[in-house]
């Protein structure tokens, strides 16, 4: 809350508060007169506002440190506007007391301070020096403190903002380990000998340095946005040759940030001609920074294939199987389905099988899947297997 909201939310609740008790205090006053209002009513204000004096005293000691000052400068503050309640209760005694009801109600109606200024001036007429000079004594005392707690309310906020400035912590929790600058103490060692030379306190040199590099951060990340968004647009477009550039350049920029290398690995494989090894070194860097994304691993494998590289592949359709063996992101055809590939491949049709048969499980209705059973159970002389899956085949609908 800023000062100004504070100050305005403390008025409000006492305006509020003064709204309901002081018309009460006022017929109680004009129906009872003088006496009983010094005899019931201001001896409890002036207990308060002496409570409230004592208490203000007490915490002065707080405005030492910048965190306490909050403390004793809303307390003056709070305190200002009992003063002037009290201020306001007796200049409307004395007048009342002095020149009656009608002048009390002039007052009152001069927006309810016109009791104070109208009490002083009545007691100066009527000669009494006392109550002049203790109506006046009120009125100073009391604009002292409002005065006074705003000014210091005003300084404990400013005090504030000076601690938040010299606490500023930069947290980046996406950056890599080796960005220190975003993870060192505030001070370092040549800050203090740096400030020495320059004039500046330590902690003053420090924030400048921590925010000259974290600007700097700043700037390359933008640079890094800026060349793979356009990287993606032009691999969108076709022109491959250039979006391989700008998607180089980005990561170039921060190498430890995926996306850049993903979508370059996307522009390798459809560059004329393909680059399919440069995609899959590409697809491997990403899974060096995220080693649990099956679509990652699946990629590779696809391309592992292309180029016959079938035990890599296999590795690799594998461990998409363990980080997703229930195929809740990759299709089990794209998983086990490609296994068995391999496995036909080598030769090893038990294997082929039972890898069908996994998706099959998965997806019973798969007519391409019963087809590449069928002949793996030919290729092992089972026909009977084979023809039956050769007719669950025909009664699949894809």
């Amino acid at each position: 809350m800023s000062n100004e909201d504070l100050q305005g939310a403390i008025g409000t609740a006492i305006g509020c508060l003064s709204g309901l008790c002081c018309p009460v205090v006022i017929i109680l006053l004009f129906i009872n007169g003088p006496g009983w209002a010094g005899e019931t009513f201001f001896p409890w204000l002036f207990m308060i506002c002496g409570s409230l004096f004592w208490a203000n005293i007490a915490l002065m000691p707080l405005f030492i440190w910048s965190r306490t000052r909050y403390i004793p400068a809303t307390t003056i503050f709070t305190s200002s506007w009992m003063f002037w309640l009290a201020t306001w209760s007796v200049g409307l005694l004395l007048l009342f007391s002095t020149w009656g009801l009608f002048w009390s109600i002039i007052g009152l109606a001069l927006g309810g301070v016109g009791v104070i200024p109208l009490g002083l001036i009545a007691t100066l007429f009527s000669g009494s020096w006392g109550a002049f000079w203790f109506l006046l004594a009120l009125v100073f005392g009391s604009t002292l403190t409002r005065f006074g707690g705003a000014a210091a309310l005003a300084w404990a906020e400013d005090s504030i903002d000076e601690l938040k400035s010299e606490d500023i912590e930069y947290d980046e929790p996406n950056r890599n380990e080796d960005d220190h600058f975003l993870r060192q103490e505030l001070l370092e060692p040549e800050d203090v000998v740096d400030a020495l030379d320059t004039g500046q306190t330590p902690v003053e040199k420090a924030q400048e340095r921590l925010i000259t590099a974290f600007s700097a951060k700043s700037i390359l990340d933008a640079e890094y946005e800026l060349h793979t968004e356009e990287g993606k647009q032009l691999h969108e477009e076709g022109d491959n040759d250039a979006a391989i550039k700008c998607l180089s350049l980005a990561i170039e920029k921060d190498p430890g940030r995926l996306e850049a290398i993903w979508w370059r690995a996307a522009a390798y494989q459809e560059i004329d001609p393909p680059q399919l090894n440069n995609a899959i070194e590409d697809l491997t860097h990403c899974i060096e920074l995220d080693p649990d994304d099956a679509e990652i691993y699946q990629a590779r494998a696809l391309l592992l294939l292309e180029i016959q590289d079938f035990e890599r592949a296999f590795n690799d359709f594998t461990k998409i199987i363990e980080i997703d063996p229930e195929c809740f992101t990759i299709d089990p055809i794209d998983s086990y389905g490609m296994r068995a590939e391999i496995f036909g491949k080598r030769g090893e049709w038990e294997n082929a099988i039972a890898e069908y048969t996994e998706v099959l499980e998965r997806w019973p209705i798969h007519k391409a899947t019963y087809l590449s059973r069928a002949n793996a159970y030919e290729q092992i002389g089972d026909t009977e297997q084979a023809r039956l899956d050769l007719q669950r085949a025909e009664e699949c609908n894809d």
